[in-house]
């Protein structure tokens, strides 16, 4: 799983958040709102980082293969400033085409509420822009069709 030498914790990997939809924009990072219930902590986040946008975040992708269900990605996220919030948020096998245009972007907004369409134009309230480590993503999302043969 993860790059223990980071030291993620292991409620991290254990509790990641569902991706409940993802937007590819044209002019933008894609967005990713995620199901952040029960986590007062993520759901601050881009409130805290709009107050002081000189953040620090580091990512880490990494692949999940559990014995009773398909393959999926995640993506863990630490925040270390203005605040400390760790977590993971779990793409399932649908999301693999929207991530793509991650890797095109270098960077995505996570969102924890529902994200509104206006006028054709997908918006949202706030958001945590974080940057991807975009090797990692094209190298995992290459990787899952082999490592799902494997395991069948």
């Amino acid at each position: 799983m993860p790059n223990n030498d980071l030291g993620w914790s292991d409620k991290t990997t254990a509790q990641p958040l569902p991706v409940r939809g993802i937007w590819p924009l044209q002019t933008a990072p894609p967005l990713v709102w995620v199901n952040a219930a029960g986590r007062h902590d993520v759901r601050d986040l881009a409130r805290a980082h709009g107050e002081a946008p000189e953040g620090t975040v580091q990512t880490q992708w990494c692949v999940g293969l559990t014995p009773r269900s398909t393959g999926h990605l995640l993506l863990l996220v630490r925040v270390t400033h203005p605040v400390r919030c760790e977590f993971s948020v779990m793409f399932q096998p649908e999301h693999f085409a929207p991530l793509r245009n991650a890797v095109e972007a270098g960077a995505m907004t996570i969102v924890t509420r529902e994200p509104r369409l206006r006028d054709g134009v997908v918006t949202a309230r706030q958001g945590l822009v974080v940057e991807v480590d975009t090797e990692g993503l094209r190298d995992a999302l290459d990787a899952m069709p082999y490592l799902l043969e494997q395991k069948g």
